[in-house]
Order: C-alpha cells, then structure tokens, then sequence
C-alpha cells in the first residue's frame, strides 16, 4: 500500500484490521477490550471519523485522546461527564 495509497488510506487499513482484530478476537474470548484512540479522529476527514465512529461495536468500551472534541454527530449531546479535560496548571 505504500508505493500506492495515500499516507491517510494506509491509516484507514491498518485501523481497518486492528478493529477486525478486535472483533475476531472478542468473537474467541467472549471479551470486549478497551479501545484507546490516540488523536486519531483529528486525523481523519470527516466523513471517514464519522464511518469509524458508526462501525464500532457499543459492546467496547472507547477512549478518545484530543486537543479538542471533534465537531462530529457522534459527539453532539453527549454528557459533560463523558470528558475528561486536563489542563496545564
């Protein structure tokens, strides 16, 4: 994929398997792993988020590295509590 794909469609199948992995793996150990994303939605466009977003499975749990909170339909109306905000003293 490297001599052909873009650097952003070489991230989207390597997410693509590991969130394949996760399946199959849950699927095996009847477990559900904790997700941590690093940054990765600010990464992506829009529309890609949006699709990682809906295909993953409400069974896991997810955790969302960021400098900001991502202006996606996924996020809108989610409780303040859901975020955790560091700050720099």
């Amino acid at each position: 994929m490297r001599k052909y794909a873009s650097q952003g469609e070489v991230r989207l199948a390597v997410l693509s398997l590991k969130l394949a992995l996760v399946e199959h793996l849950s699927e095996i150990y009847n477990m559900h792993p904790i997700l941590i994303f690093d940054d990765i939605l600010l990464e992506l466009d829009d529309l890609n988020a949006q699709r990682l977003l809906s295909s993953l499975d409400s069974s896991n749990q997810f955790f969302f590295t960021s400098t900001r909170v991502p202006d996606l339909d996924f996020f809108k109306g989610m409780d303040k509590n859901f975020f955790f905000n560091i700050k720099k003293y």
